[in-house]
């Protein structure tokens, strides 16, 4: 168990670096590159590829330096064994991502489909490989996670369709699009910033305030219900894209009804994954994980209330993201920033692994809240200038 949590914590580097790549290369392309045509469409997604390498170099190297700095200072042995590995995981994690996402703008479903079986299918191989044969450990499942992304990297750069003639690109084309992307990004990039501090370092936190121990079982729980993840995946990957082209040619009233229609949907199986994961919590834990973790089953429940309430950020983020709304997405992370660092230290003082949960699932709360509100203050001002 606290093998995992180191794990975790690790990981958390990496979903640090992802938000970062989705505020400023990611969302801004699938907003923007399917509404542009044929010949457009491949100069800017050149473009584009060229910013990502640029952003997946940055936290490669990034990651090195802090690792030899923290070593150096501070002579910890699982960061020195822990960060070429991390950093190679996260680089290949960025790109691998990158190429889904790009086949999705484009509405190349198929293509995503591959990357990810090349990918996650080639990881959970490996794991399980590595597993039967010479046992796993945090830095073995790094090397894992990088080597499999790079196979759905070299996917694809085969299947790019937009090419690698980078020699057509020019600096001033380069530098508009980046002036783009920021000005549509950065206010993503604060929020998830403020999101990633919301919920990512309440972990953290745990495992200075509780134990090690404590965020390896919480993830083990929270695994269990993570398999909506998958759900929450294929809406941002597909919703999108046909958000933006509805919005485009029917306007507010369009994007209200495909909005409403994507909450009860998603809401639905939403529900139905997390009611199933919470009648029988203990028989999840003990069927994945063994005997050690039964008792946590609590745990499975809280995150249960915790993906269900997260779930409908997702089509009123995408709302807002598509009325180039970024400002509301990051004040309403913010507001739930700040509330959960109000509440964790005397939260987990008083309630150890409870307080946790209890800061997690408020936190959730008020930002799903803050979308809903901001959503309906753009369609009451939509009206009444219509």
């Amino acid at each position: 168990m606290e093998a995992y949590g180191e794990f975790v914590l690790a990981f958390g580097v990496i979903l640090f670096a992802s938000n970062m790549q989705m505020a400023l290369i990611v969302t801004p392309m699938m907003v923007n590159g399917p509404t542009l045509n044929s010949d457009r469409a491949d100069n800017y997604y050149r473009s584009v590829f060229v910013l990502q390498v640029f952003v997946a170099s940055f936290f490669f190297l990034v990651i090195l330096t802090l690792g030899h700095l923290f070593h150096y200072f501070f002579f910890n042995q699982t960061v020195h064994k822990l960060y070429l590995p991390l950093a190679a995981a996260t680089a290949g994690f960025l790109m691998q991502d990158f190429f889904r996402r790009y086949f999705f703008s484009l509405d190349k479903g198929k293509y995503a489909m591959w990357n990810d079986g090349l990918s996650y299918g080639g990881q959970i191989f490996g794991l399980l490989l590595m597993h039967m044969t010479m046992g796993l450990s945090v830095e073995d499942c790094l090397h894992i996670m990088a080597a499999t992304s790079f196979l759905g990297v070299l996917h694809g750069m085969h299947k790019f369709q937009s090419g690698f003639q980078l020699l057509r690109l020019s600096l001033n084309d380069l530098l508009s699009i980046v002036s783009s992307h920021w000005s549509f990004g950065k206010w993503l990039l604060a929020r998830n910033i403020s999101y990633w501090s919301g919920t990512q370092a309440v972990i953290y936190l745990t495992a200075f305030f509780v134990s090690v121990v404590a965020v390896g079982a919480m993830s083990a729980a929270r695994n269990i219900v993570g398999v909506c993840n998958i759900l929450f995946l294929a809406i941002e990957n597909f919703a999108t894209p046909r958000a933006t082209k509805i919005f485009a040619s029917g306007g507010h009233l369009e994007l209200n009804r495909y909005i409403f229609r994507l909450s009860i949907l998603g809401g639905s199986m939403t529900g139905l994954l997390v009611i199933t994961a919470s009648l029988a919590p203990d028989f999840w834990l003990s069927l994945v994980y063994g005997s050690s973790y039964v008792g946590y089953g609590w745990v499975v429940i809280a995150w249960s209330l915790f993906y269900f309430l997260g779930f409908f950020q997702r089509p009123f983020g995408i709302a807002l993201r598509v009325c180039r709304e970024t400002r509301s997405i990051f004040i309403g992370t913010s507001i739930g920033t700040l509330v959960a660092i109000l509440l964790s230290f005397p939260a987990m003082y008083y309630a150890s692994l409870a307080g946790t949960m209890f800061v997690l699932i408020v936190t959730q709360l008020v930002i799903t809240l803050s979308f809903v509100w901001a959503y309906q203050r753009i369609q009451i001002t939509s009206a009444s200038n219509g």
